[in-house]
């Protein structure tokens, strides 16, 4: 019954885009180029998709670190492309209290958490040419790609294993607004690595993990048994 009722309360809400969803991108011809284009890729899972395919290339040896020599590197968007179909509100202004909310807030984080993994390769990752002629370099160890390039395969995973549960719930991505406080933040710190890795990924993670507990223990009072893992 609480399942049915669910449902119906999502499906007015669920105007997908079926051209933001349908058409994923091409891989480019480098990591810095494939992560730009996960981040303006607006749908979320096309976001996903791309993200996946990028990260399969990268391990496959077949995707370089930087474009091709003369070829510009671009540079990452002030603000990620997001669903159409996700009205984002002010952070006080969404509520999580019910069940699909909670779940519906968990998709929306990760589909986030993959644009900041991939802007963080692109922003921090490369230190481009100062001058005309002066050619990109990596501003980082190998170690540093790996581990977001891993990151972004995560957070894409986390994405559909988590809508999947939503649509469990009657709900999908777009069901309920969200808020993008995870991206102010990073917009924040756009300007220095050590506090981008301060902000979001120690302050808002420790969050997250300090409401988890609560989260877990709703939901299993609940007798969803999935949702924690069990």
């Amino acid at each position: 019954m609480a399942a049915t009722a669910a449902k119906s309360r999502a499906e007015p809400a669920m105007a997908f885009n079926a051209d933001e969803e349908a058409t994923v991108p091409a891989v480019p011809g480098s990591l810095i180029e494939a992560a730009v284009a996960v981040l303006n890729t607006a749908g979320g899972f096309a976001k996903a998709a791309l993200t996946e395919r990028a990260v399969e290339a990268w391990r496959a040896g077949s995707l370089p670190l930087l474009p091709d020599a003369g070829k510009e590197v671009p540079m990452p968007p002030a603000e990620p492309a997001r669903p159409s179909y996700v009205e984002l509100l002010p952070p006080g202004k969404v509520s999580n209290k019910s069940r699909l909310a909670g779940i519906h807030a968990l998709v929306h984080a990760e589909s986030c958490a993959i644009d900041l993994s991939w802007d963080i390769i692109a922003r921090f990752g490369v230190r481009r040419g100062a001058g005309a002629g002066e050619p990109a370099a990596a501003a980082m160890p190998p170690a540093f790609f790996e581990d977001w390039v891993r990151v972004a395969a995560e957070e894409a995973d986390h994405f559909r294993s988590w809508h999947a549960r939503l649509e469990e719930w009657g709900g999908a991505y777009g069901c309920i607004p969200a808020h993008s406080s995870l991206w102010s933040s990073a917009m924040e710190t756009a300007d220095s690595l050590a506090a981008r890795l301060a902000i979001i990924h120690c302050v808002h993670e420790a969050r997250g993990l300090d409401v988890y507990p609560l989260a877990r223990r709703k939901l299993d009072g609940a007798g969803d048994k999935l949702s924690v893992g069990e």
